[in-house]
């Protein structure tokens, strides 16, 4: 037969079961979301469902220099090698950043609009383009 009789607590504490979550021992504590992964390194999915159009890789893959490599894939797709041999294409984000020699400012006209063709570019940096 159980007693209906508490045990007296010391003065000023709780009883074990009427203390807030985190005064109780960890061991003690329910888990907090026993259905969800603990660590990053469990989730089972991606943090985004989609990748971001500036990360889109070449071949559709995630890739942190998509953007810049896909621009570079379609300059040498519609200008001459030889004009753009000292172009260096980057990124920073969904801005496409030009730097190098080119040999007239038409070329940096054409590229600056082929760049803005690629999906994930909002705009084109060419303050570290030499013309001549």
């Amino acid at each position: 037969m159980k007693s209906s009789v508490q045990m007296p607590t010391p003065l000023g504490e709780r009883p074990l079961d009427e203390r807030p979550l985190d005064e109780r021992p960890l061991d003690e504590r329910p888990p907090s979301r026993p259905n969800q992964p603990s660590t990053v390194k469990e989730m089972p999915y991606a943090l985004f469902s989609t990748i971001p159009p500036e990360r889109i890789g070449l071949n559709g893959e995630y890739d942190h220099n998509g953007l810049s490599k896909r621009v570079l894939a379609a300059f040498r797709e519609s200008v001459a090698v030889a004009e753009i041999e000292d172009l260096r294409v980057t990124q920073r984000g969904r801005v496409v950043i030009l730097m190098g020699r080119l040999p007239h400012s038409q070329v940096l006209t054409q590229l600056t609009k082929i760049a803005m063709s690629v999906n994930g570019t909002d705009t084109v940096e060419a303050t570290g383009i030499r013309i001549g």
